[in-house]
């Protein structure tokens, strides 16, 4: 598992193959060369989020697994087709005006 973190230091951010606490010696930071790290919280919900993230053809951005038009929703059909009627009808009218 990779470890993401941070120079306590610098705050210069780098990827360990494990822990900092299991390292005897931790290697130098590239930027300022001290040997603390602390581990990046922030970073490690965003690798534990990933599986959440979709790409399907319903957005043409990554984005939330199930929201909105999104394939893999629990909406309908028919559901997706009355949305897309009221959409296309409120483009319409925006046009007419």
């Amino acid at each position: 598992m990779i470890v993401n973190c941070r120079c306590s230091n610098c705050g210069a951010r780098r990827s360990l193959p494990k822990w900092p606490r299991l390292y005897l010696l931790l290697p130098r930071c590239r930027l300022c060369g001290k040997r603390r790290y602390r581990v990046d919280r922030y970073r490690m919900s965003l690798e534990k989020n990933r599986a959440l993230r979709c790409f399907c053809t319903a957005y043409w951005f990554a984005h939330r697994r199930g929201s909105g038009w999104c394939e893999h929703g629990k909406k309908t059909e028919e559901e997706h087709a009355a949305r897309e009627m009221k959409f296309y009808s409120q483009q319409e009218a925006m046009r007419a005006r």
